[in-house]
């Protein structure tokens, strides 16, 4: 099995023989059988980033850059709270943006390509499975909110563009409670927002360490593994792990 805990795991779990029609692990249901919210990640949770990898592409960097960039976005994002001090994600983002375009020799209006590298944030889509969970989960009557290192107006953008914005209580980012996930401040902002109880909400993300954070912080937490990358055994561990929103949607609505 692939599991990575000892604890007994339910039906949910993905076994060698066979594959289940939910999740690739999840522990005992009574754990987080009572849901009554969920705080999606956004950024490459709910879409991902590589409009901007060709953006860069375009102004002479690699696309290959784009994860040295939002990794040192997260870096210095975080540092800007460990400092006692706070920073928006585009304050940080345009400043290395330009470090690396001097740093490649690359010539011509740096901040002229530095906006069009950021532009690339309104080419962003939602990933497919996100509407039809949204939808599903919805009629549930699960309350479903985003919370985001990024901005709302991106996020807002995204929700619109695939038609389930109407099916969002919340839409929250970092500027709100002034601080960046993994900061427990932030998933208690967002519970406060909810009017709901910590473990009464799942934090939904790609990012192990933001599953950790909530996890700290008294929530639940899924795991959305898109790529078969496994959790890190030295963070907190997630509630469940699914492949998809769907099947996130599929274990909550049953």
């Amino acid at each position: 099995m692939r599991a990575r805990s000892n604890r007994a795991l339910t039906t949910l779990e993905f076994a060698s023989n066979g594959k289940s029609p939910f999740a690739l692990r999840a522990y005992p249901m009574t754990s987080w059988s009572n849901v009554k919210g969920i705080v999606c990640d956004v950024n490459g949770t709910m879409f991902s980033l590589q409009p901007l990898g060709e953006r860069m592409q375009q102004v002479g960097l690699q696309k290959s850059d784009l994860q040295l960039w939002f990794t040192s976005v997260l870096r210095d994002g975080l540092a800007t709270g460990a400092s006692g001090s706070f920073a928006p994600f585009k304050d940080i983002g345009v400043y290395h943006l330009h470090q690396m375009l001097r740093k490649a020799g690359i010539s011509g209006d740096h901040n002229q390509a530095v906006q069009m590298i950021m532009s690339g944030f309104d080419d962003a889509t939602c990933m497919a499975d996100v509407a039809p969970a949204f939808k599903q989960m919805h009629a549930k009557g699960i309350k479903i909110s985003t919370m985001t290192n990024g901005s709302i107006s991106i996020t807002k953008g995204l929700l619109e563009k695939a038609c389930v914005e109407q099916y969002v209580d919340k839409m929250m980012d970092i500027t709100q409670p002034k601080a960046w996930k993994p900061s427990p401040a932030v998933y208690h902002f967002a519970v406060k927002q909810l009017n709901l109880s910590p473990e009464q909400v799942m934090l939904v993300a790609i990012h192990p360490w933001d599953c950790a954070g909530a996890k700290e912080a008294g929530l639940k937490a899924a795991y959305i593994n898109r790529d078969d990358t496994p959790y890190p055994g030295f963070f907190a561990q997630p509630d469940a792990e699914f492949t998809s929103f769907e099947h996130l949607a599929d274990a909550l609505c049953r």
